[in-house]
């Protein structure tokens, strides 16, 4: 082989290299450091600082933001709502996006909140969906993700029973205490409840061994929080403001 043939050979080498190189290092969305989200419940979050590894969803293009990716699990048959707010960008403008995405694939996107108040999929099937901020303008900035939906309950615990038992909670509008009624029937199940505020930090959390049980609040910051119940596979939840 003279020495034009084998320039000639190195370059189509280095070509063909440098091709292989760009398509392994291709960028995939990573949802392996996803937050599990709870229903109903506002989560502060940022996408300070993260990488942006998607640019073009199959239902949004031009999303050149560094992604935060949460993680929602349904165990029946649900719409799914998820809505951004408290948006504080870098450019000062409201350029972060909410995508609702079937699997963690940027073309299994179902919906997303572009020109709208929020991202919806109605009727979703049991299973693990993907939340996903990005946007355009490469911005980064702090938000607060709020997705709803409804869980199924588990074992022989149900809405039903439990309404019929007069679960109760009062006062909604509670100063210094607030108190817990629970059916007896439920006691055994090691009912328990968590008090959320609304930027999604867990405030509380309490076993109801009695059926009367008294919560105090005289340290919480007047504001709305968000009381969840929960025994077995069941979880509910009581919007309540001080």
């Amino acid at each position: 082989m003279n020495k034009k043939e084998f320039t000639g050979s190195l370059c189509i080498s280095i070509l063909l290299c440098m091709g292989i190189q760009q398509q392994s290092a291709a960028q995939f969305l990573d949802c392996s450091d996803a937050i599990t989200l709870s229903p109903n419940i506002p989560y502060n979050g940022s996408n300070e600082g993260g990488n942006s590894d998607v640019k073009t969803y199959s239902c949004a293009h031009n999303q050149t933001s560094p992604e935060a990716v949460y993680e929602i699990v349904l165990n029946q048959r649900s719409d799914i709502t998820a809505t951004l707010s408290n948006v504080d960008t870098d450019s000062g403008q409201e350029s972060l996006n909410l995508l609702i995405l079937g699997s963690c694939d940027e073309n299994d996107c179902l919906a997303n909140n572009v020109l709208k108040e929020n991202a919806f999929v109605g009727n979703a099937p049991a299973g693990t969906y993907y939340v996903v901020v990005d946007g355009v303008l490469e911005d980064e900035g702090s938000f607060t993700v709020t997705v709803e939906w409804e869980n199924a309950t588990g074992g022989t615990t149900e809405v039903s029973d439990l309404e019929n038992d007069q679960f109760l909670v009062y006062p909604t509008l509670f100063s210094d205490q607030l108190t817990i009624q629970s059916p007896a029937a439920f006691l055994s199940d090691n009912l328990a409840i968590e008090i959320w505020n609304v930027q999604g930090q867990l405030m509380d959390r309490y076993r109801l061994r009695e059926q009367i049980q008294h919560i105090n609040t005289k340290n919480y910051e007047k504001g709305a929080y968000i009381l969840r119940y929960k025994t077995g596979g069941f979880s509910q939840y009581i919007k309540i403001l001080k």
